[in-house]
């Protein structure tokens, strides 16, 4: 199973993934964006379309969806019955509820014989930081989300991020602790282009990951507010 990460280009710089099986060009979409953007990747490489999948139902993460059933008459996945999704005999996804950033926000592992190869981390985790709860969420609740992700998401995961927003998080985390640890973190990520990197990164680098309640919730208020 492999995953192609789709740079959609616009102002909220989302992320789509596409995973896809090379021997049955099978293929899953997972929070499309441009439906166009989608379909010309699924269209070059001659994969057909199983299941549209939704981390949450803000805008941004379901605008191609109607287009994509209809061309491909796919599936859509039901994210208010979330069960595993069986890509192959060896590949799943494991769905784990993530309330939060919205309340019925799920996350993702990518899954091959029982070891987590991947983490879909939606709009709940994003790299050096954390979404929002200012459209139907709650932070207390995101907090406890946070928590029991990081003890179930495998280190070596590769982190699949909903949006492009590492190094404008690294930003606010030095403006908070300039930290040795932030300041390396800004330059690896201005001299790549590269953003999927392993969780243990993440567990390093992401200030909401090692705070306790009270400075997370505070902390939060003041990112929406920087």
């Amino acid at each position: 199973m492999k995953v192609e990460q789709i740079n959609v280009g616009n102002a909220l710089r989302n992320f789509v993934y596409v995973l896809y099986n090379e021997p049955t060009r099978q293929a899953w979409v997972i929070d499309p964006y441009d439906a166009k953007q989608v379909a010309n990747f699924l269209d070059a490489h001659q994969y057909k379309l199983e299941m549209v999948i939704n981390t949450h139902l803000h805008f941004d993460h379901t605008k191609g969806n109607e287009e994509l059933l209809k061309k491909y008459n796919s599936k859509l996945w039901d994210i208010h019955n979330p069960d595993d999704i069986e890509l192959t005999p060896e590949w799943k996804l494991e769905v784990r509820k993530s309330p939060g950033h919205t309340m019925e926000h799920v996350v993702f592992a990518l899954v091959n014989k029982a070891e987590q190869k991947g983490f879909f981390g939606g709009d709940t985790l994003f790299h050096n930081g954390v979404g929002n709860c200012k459209n139907g969420g709650k932070v207390e609740v995101l907090y406890e989300t946070i928590q029991d992700l990081k003890s179930w998401v495998n280190p070596s995961a590769l982190f699949y991020t909903g949006h492009d927003y590492g190094l404008s998080n690294l930003e606010f985390s030095l403006s908070h602790k300039p930290l040795e640890v932030y300041k390396k973190e800004v330059e690896r990520l201005e001299n790549s282009s590269t953003r999927v990197f392993p969780f243990d990164r993440e567990l390093k680098t992401n200030i909401f990951l090692n705070v306790d309640r009270e400075d997370f919730i505070e902390l939060r208020k003041k990112r929406d507010n920087w």
